[in-house]
């Protein structure tokens, strides 16, 4: 038997059919199984198996307004206001055509205007696009969205003829019969004033004022004030005040007027400004003047009106200065301290204003050389004053008293063998560093540190140790460190026959040196022999014997503790002889 397939992929309506075993497979039958007889008369089975995959179908669309630049690319063509619609063919993930209709619409934007023609102040006004147009504001362009959501532009033109006015004036004397008819109305003397309105050929008011005067022949008063002197219409010049004087004018409509003179003559004065001022004074007649002066003068005017002659009388003082500032520093508890000088010029006495850790003082005084003080602090110098004037200063000085260490403890004197290795000396109980000295009057210094191990030298040395902080060194601790010759005698042979001679191992004084020693003896093997009761050698000394029985003539190791935390422990052979 065979079996077999029969598979197909295409698109949709491209007409594919296969007949298998009569029966035809297409788009509308598109699988099944057929079972057919081979050549050697043995059934067959085939499956059919078509794929007709779809066709895809779109569209690109769009709506906008003319000239915003929109433009889309589609299957390498470009789609945009000049070419706005078109279809495109293109293949999908199938290999199947896909058809794609473009249509981008591009509306027109719209235009209008608002226009008006009026007169002035005839309050006419429109609102565009919120912006409030009128007299004020009378032209503008206005954009709107019409309704496509494209731009509308609004021209607005306002137009306000103006008015026109005139006038209608005269001049004369009083009785010269003089009118003038305006607008259907007789002006004269009589009726010399009023307004009128007309109609102008752009339809607006044209108002015409009518001004008619009529002058008559009067007399008047010329008051007049003059400083000093006065030279009237007349010609004359008056020197002294004036009230009968007179004089026939003409007017200007050519009335003839009788003028009398009311003349004030009133007298300049002169006087001395008298000014006193610190290295510069600035006068009325706008110069700085840096000493001092009797001969400038200016002009015034006095309550009169007239000119007031001023001479300057100046004093310019000179401020005095801080010509120096000495004597901050650093020093120690019990020191001298140089007291602060300020050195001033000036003319006396004077103030000196300061503050000392930011409290204000002040000081007087009749010397140029102030002593301000010895206390610790910072001294600020603000002002000097002298006996005219005063100059602000901004000077410091700082003295600082630092406090003498503590004494330091160093602990108790101590003795060493000189066999023993000391303990170094601690320095404790202050601040700051701690030098070590030799000699009592601190010039020899060892070492500056917390601590000092004393070299081994038979014999009693005192060390002075001072604590040193800020550049301040205080008072001295001392201690007392001796060195002795503690050695014992550790004899390397002893004959313990019972003769009274040299029956023992004598180790001398050793209960007296090293108090808490232990003595230890082994035979050649490493067993333990003897050994001693802590601190009481001399108590039961080694006789040569183990368990009471005497030991053989030969060599024996021992080992001496001496268990003073210093000594090193002692090793070594002795032998009994017999």
């Amino acid at each position: 038997s065979n079996i077999g397939t029969e598979n197909y992929t295409g698109c949709s309506a491209d007409g594919y059919a296969v007949i298998v075993n009569g029966i035809t497979y297409d788009e509308s039958n598109p699988s099944g199984t057929e079972i057919l007889t081979n050549t050697f008369g043995c059934d067959s089975t085939v499956t059919i198996d078509l794929t007709f995959n779809d066709f895809n179908n779109g569209s690109e669309t769009y709506t906008g307004c003319s000239g915003d630049g929109y433009s889309v690319l589609v299957n390498g063509v470009t789609y945009d206001e000049s070419n706005p619609s078109g279809t495109e063919s293109m293949s999908n993930i199938f290999g199947c055509d896909s058809t794609i209709s473009i249509d981008l619409i591009f509306n027109s934007p719209s235009s209008g205007s608002e226009v008006h023609t009026g007169c002035n102040g005839d309050g006419y006004a429109v609102t565009v696009n919120g912006i409030i147009y009128n007299e004020a504001n009378p032209t503008g362009i206005e954009t709107l969205s019409n309704i496509n959501g494209c731009d509308s532009v609004v021209s607005i033109d306002l137009t306000f003829n103006s008015s026109i006015t005139g006038n209608e004036a005269y001049t004369g004397c009083t009785g010269d019969g003089y009118s003038v008819v305006v607008n259907g109305t007789t002006y004269d003397e009589a009726n010399p004033s009023g307004t009128e309105n007309l109609t102008a050929v752009a339809g607006c008011d044209s108002i015409v004022t009518v001004d008619l005067v009529f002058n008559t022949v009067l007399t008047g008063t010329d008051v007049q004030s003059a400083c000093d002197s006065y030279t009237w219409i007349d010609g004359n010049t008056y020197t002294a005040s004036n009230n009968s004087a007179t004089w026939v004018l003409p007017s200007v409509s050519g009335c003839d007027s009788t003028v009398t003179l009311d003349l004030t003559i009133t007298n300049s004065n002169t006087g001395t400004d008298t000014k006193s001022a610190c290295d510069t004074y600035t006068w009325i007649d706008g110069n700085t003047y840096t000493s001092s002066n009797n001969s400038a003068t200016w002009v015034l005017t006095n309550i009169d009106g007239c000119d007031s002659l001023v001479t300057l009388d100046l004093i310019i003082n000179t401020s005095p200065t801080l010509i120096d500032f000495t004597n901050g520093g650093i020093y120690c508890q019990g020191e001298v301290v140089n007291g602060l000088v300020a050195e001033v010029s000036g003319v006396p006495d004077f103030t000196l204003d300061y503050t000392l850790n930011g409290n204000p003082l002040s000081i007087s005084s009749s010397s140029s050389s102030i002593d301000v003080g010895s206390s610790s602090g910072e001294y600020i110098l603000n002002a000097i004053t002298d006996n005219y004037c005063t100059t602000t200063l901004n000077q410091s000085q700082t003295i600082v008293i630092n406090p003498i260490p503590d004494i330091p403890s160093l602990g108790d004197d101590a003795v060493y063998c000189s066999n023993a290795v000391p303990e170094a000396i601690q320095a404790t109980g202050s601040t700051g560093s701690y030098n070590w000295y030799v000699d009592a009057a601190l010039t020899e210094l060892i070492v500056t540190a917390d601590e000092y191990t004393p070299d081994m030298i038979l014999g009693s040395y005192t060390y002075y140790v001072t604590a040193s902080e800020n550049g301040c060194e205080g008072l001295p601790a001392e201690v007392s460190i001796t060195f002795k010759d503690c050695q014992i005698i550790i004899p390397t042979a002893f004959t313990p026959d019972d003769d009274q001679v040299n029956d023992f191992w004598e180790l001398g004084n050793i209960d007296d040196i090293y108090p808490n020693n232990v003595v230890s003896v082994y035979n050649r093997w490493g067993n333990k022999v003897y050994e001693s009761d802590q601190g009481a050698y001399n108590q039961r000394p080694w006789n040569g014997t183990f368990n009471e029985e005497a030991l053989p003539a030969a060599s024996y190791y021992f080992i001496i503790e001496f268990n003073d935390n210093s000594s090193q422990n002692k090793t070594g052979i002795v032998s009994i002889v017999k």
